[in-house]
């Protein structure tokens, strides 16, 4: 389907089992890294307790525990990358780590992102699905968050894309390793708040766009950009629920009408319009794929990074 790099680096791996065991695999790591990131946001939570031990459900959803929990899936990339280089023998190519391009191509996933949220309540504005917005002021908090949104959605596409997708890719075929890794990239969002058929549907979606960007790109740097600027716009400058979960923001976006069309609890990535247009991306995507439109990293084989 495509030359890829990252997936020729793969399949040198010394260790790459078949395509079931590696999801057996998947599964162990992301619960490993879980219960480090349970152990990490211990210390913060002991703490806000002994303030306010009468409310859990107030502290759970505190500021210091919500940037905390994204700061520490950090446990993620550590994980991720001694399993691929101690076990797999995998250079850190073969997880789209690579130098050329990175910073152009994540200020363009940064652009991209805040392009595609732009779009989604721009459209919801004209068709008068906002109520109000307010502003609510610089919050020390939405300071963190920015930097802990960076470390969270790289830890995603460090998982899903660089070590999952391409693992199967190596072994199998590229098409089932996009839909596959999106899918489990959906189910690792079942249990969040606000949860429909339609949000779950869209993260399946933003599974695939992620996936083709990192083929694409061979690297998986514009789409951490782009995973990075979506959720920070959602959650802290639009002021909407980021997958479900309220976060501080500098504004308040107040939606309102149909639910399929505003996306409820879950914020707009459980809106049709972001289904829509979501489609729309995954079809200039495949284009471009199909027509090798977009330049790949210049990664020299006899230069890839260990």
């Amino acid at each position: 389907m495509y030359n890829n790099m990252m997936i020729r680096e793969t399949q040198k791996a010394k260790f790459l089992p078949s395509v079931w065991l590696e999801c057996l695999i998947f599964f162990l790591l992301f619960w490993i890294s879980q219960i480090l990131q349970v152990i990490i946001l211990l210390i913060p939570t002991i703490f806000e307790m002994l303030k306010n031990p009468d409310n859990i459900q107030e502290i759970i959803a505190s500021p210091t525990i919500r940037t905390t929990s994204l700061f520490s899936t950090v446990m993620v990339i550590i994980i991720v990358i001694i399993y691929c280089k101690l076990i797999q023998k995998r250079s850190l190519a073969s997880l789209g780590i690579v130098k050329a391009n990175a910073v152009k191509h994540y200020l363009l996933g940064c652009l991209l992102g805040l392009l595609f949220s732009a779009v989604v309540y721009a459209i919801l504005f004209l068709f008068g699905f906002v109520g109000s917005i307010t502003n609510n002021g610089f919050h020390i908090s939405v300071f963190m968050l920015f930097f802990a949104f960076i470390v969270q959605s790289a830890s995603e596409e460090l998982l899903m894309r660089g070590y999952l997708m391409n693992s199967i890719a190596a072994r199998s075929k590229v098409p089932l390793a996009i839909l596959l890794n999106s899918f489990l990239f959906m189910m690792l969002h079942l249990l969040n708040p606000g949860v429909t058929f339609i949000s779950m549907l869209n993260i399946l979606i933003y599974g695939v766009i992620f996936s083709l960007l990192c083929l694409l790109t061979d690297n998986i740097w514009l789409a951490c950009g782009m995973h990075f600027s979506w959720n920070f716009a959602l959650g802290c400058i639009y002021g909407g629920n980021v997958s479900g979960i309220t976060l501080n923001s500098l504004f308040s976006v107040t939606l309102k009408g149909n639910d399929i069309l505003t996306g409820s609890d879950f914020g707009i990535e459980g809106s049709i319009i972001t289904t829509l247009i979501g489609l729309l991306i995954v079809l200039i995507l495949g284009y471009c794929i199909k027509t090798n439109r977009i330049k790949k990293s210049p990664v020299r084989e006899n230069h890839i990074e260990k």
